[in-house]
């Protein structure tokens, strides 16, 4: 970069490019413009850099829960998928899970028998008040 001196002394198509306020020279206040005009792209230029970094370093702290938490979900779906297979195949015969084993089942087969009726209802036109 040249200073203003430098420019003005260059082929006059050339230094009218540079003339930013067209005063027909180019001088110290064009170059002082410009350096405005720097300063404001090297602002954006920060603001971008930071936003940037900011973002990389919410994105590590997420993965790093995530990682935290991984052991903590793997654990859990084994217990769900345990529990998951006492109700369904009644495993252990405790009398405490025998009778949630029973209640599960009876529970499931209230909720069968609902949506059917309520299936047999929407298509003969009935409303909730004539099934009852």
């Amino acid at each position: 970069m040249g200073s203003a001196q430098d420019i003005q002394h260059q082929r006059s198509n050339v230094s009218l490019h540079h003339d930013i306020n067209h005063d027909g020279r180019v001088n110290g206040q064009d170059e002082t413009q410009y350096r405005h005009i720097a300063y404001g792209f090297t602002g954006v230029a920060a603001f971008g850099l930071t936003v940037g970094l900011l973002s990389t370093a919410g994105l590590a702290r997420r993965k790093a829960q995530r990682r935290a938490q991984a052991a903590e979900r793997k654990d859990l779906a084994g217990q769900r998928e345990q529990l998951r297979k006492q109700l369904d195949y009644g495993i252990s015969a405790g009398p405490q899970q025998l009778q949630l084993r029973v209640q599960g089942q009876f529970l499931g087969w209230v909720v069968r028998a609902t949506q059917a009726a309520a299936a047999r209802a929407k298509r003969s036109g009935q409303t909730r008040a004539e099934i009852r």
